[in-house]
């Protein structure tokens, strides 16, 4: 992209682990529906995919990738702001509010996505666009894969999580967590698990949990690993099928669940990842990430 990226944090980078927009890319590549991220930040995990999705070789149409950000940051996305007004605060009977405006990640944002026809975005609330919006324009918006990146805090996780599987509604596709560490999202998450399981028991749910390094140290030795963030495959509700409506094909040489961890480990490999990255700032045209054939992936 030539478009100059513009970021509060030095490297420029989506606040978002890397490996987890690899994975995104990779799905929103496989599978045909479109893209929605609960929770954008400044959009620059919002842009690359948008402009990496308008260069696949072989897209006879272009991918939609749409954005929901109301720019109200809690204590886990804007901690320095946050800690500073606690201290402005302290003496006072003024509590400070659980969100606080994301002015400058607002301004980011815009301009980052600006290039992208491709992109529609919401300045919103998840709760609000359900409010605004009826079933039929949701299952409009053709969603096959969704990140849930919005607040932390347990009430919000699980109306975006609630937003997504409408989003996604009947099709295959998948929901991707991030921050899972957080007992908030943890929490919204694991009741998205037991919904989903009582409510939709005639359809398939895999789920992968990507750790990368330690979360929870103690004298600077790892207690346990905690995963930076959990994907779900949904099934097709008709035929009960994962790869109905993408381009992936499953072989038969393994057992499915195998194939599947397999798949999800390529997507969330960090050497893969830097080799792809090198490849993209070399050419103009973006091969896909990952590349099937009627023998299953490779």
């Amino acid at each position: 992209m030539t478009h100059e990226i513009k970021s509060i944090r030095d490297d420029g980078t989506p606040l978002a682990h890397r490996d987890l927009y690899f994975s995104v890319c990779n799905f929103t590549n496989i599978y045909r529906g479109n893209y929605l991220e609960i929770g954008c930040y400044e959009g620059i995990g919002l842009a690359g995919l948008a402009h990496i999705g308008n260069h696949k070789p072989g897209n006879k149409e272009t991918k939609k990738y749409y954005g929901i950000d109301p720019f109200l940051g809690d204590e886990f996305v804007a901690w320095n702001e946050h800690l500073a007004l606690r201290e402005d605060l302290e003496g006072t009977d003024e509590e400070a509010p659980v969100f606080i405006p994301l002015t400058e990640q607002k301004e980011n944002l815009y301009h980052n996505i600006s290039p992208h026809e491709n992109i529609t975005f919401f300045e919103t609330t998840t709760e609000d666009f359900m409010d605004s919006k009826t079933d039929d324009e949701i299952k409009d918006m053709n969603i096959s894969v969704c990140l849930v990146d919005g607040s932390h805090h347990y009430e919000y996780v699980k109306k975006d999580w609630e937003l997504a599987l409408k989003a996604i509604g009947d099709k295959a596709g998948v929901i991707v967590f991030d921050d899972t560490h957080e007992e908030g999202v943890a929490a919204a998450m694991m009741e998205f698990e037991e919904h989903f399981i009582a409510e939709h028991s005639d359809r398939d749910l895999f789920s992968y949990a990507y750790t990368f390094e330690p979360i929870i140290k103690k004298n600077g030795v790892a207690e346990h690993i905690q995963p930076l963030f959990k994907l779900y495959m949904i099934a097709d509700k008709e035929k009960n099928s994962f790869t109905t409506g993408s381009d992936l094909t499953v072989g038969f040489e393994q057992p499915l669940v195998e194939q599947l961890e397999g798949l999800c480990k390529v997507m969330c490999n960090v050497d893969e990842y830097n080799k792809y990255a090198e490849k993209m700032s070399k050419i103009d045209q973006i091969s896909p990430l990952v590349q099937t054939n009627n023998k299953g992936t490779q």
